[in-house]
């Protein structure tokens, strides 16, 4: 492979002379580059409602984030408080049964 490439160069470099580019066209290739501008966006309104609208989605899916964990938290204190309400009621009623006087006949 590397072979082929040595006498396809040799081959080439015999045959082809160099050329110099004419003047007129290096003038236009440099005038192109270095007057080339990027592309102007089509309006600062476009970026200004964009920007509102993530802000406001943002804005929207922080509340519903903070929303979710208040709930979470709010489920999980009323689910302590009934079971220690319910290991109070049961610490009760078992004390209850122990007061109860036994009828002797």
């Amino acid at each position: 492979m590397k072979r082929d490439l040595l006498d396809i160069e040799s081959i080439l470099q015999s045959s082809l002379k160099p050329v110099s580019p004419r003047p007129e066209f290096i003038q236009n290739l440099h005038r192109g580059l270095m007057e080339y501008t990027f592309p102007q966006p089509e309006s600062s309104d476009f970026d200004l409602k964009k920007a509102v609208i993530f802000a406001f989605l943002g804005f929207i899916s922080m509340v519903f984030v903070i929303s979710l964990w208040i709930r979470l938290i709010v489920v999980i204190i009323s689910s302590l408080g009934m079971i220690q309400s319910s290991k109070q009621k049961k610490s009760q009623t078992d004390r209850s049964y122990n007061k109860v006087p036994i009828p002797i006949r």
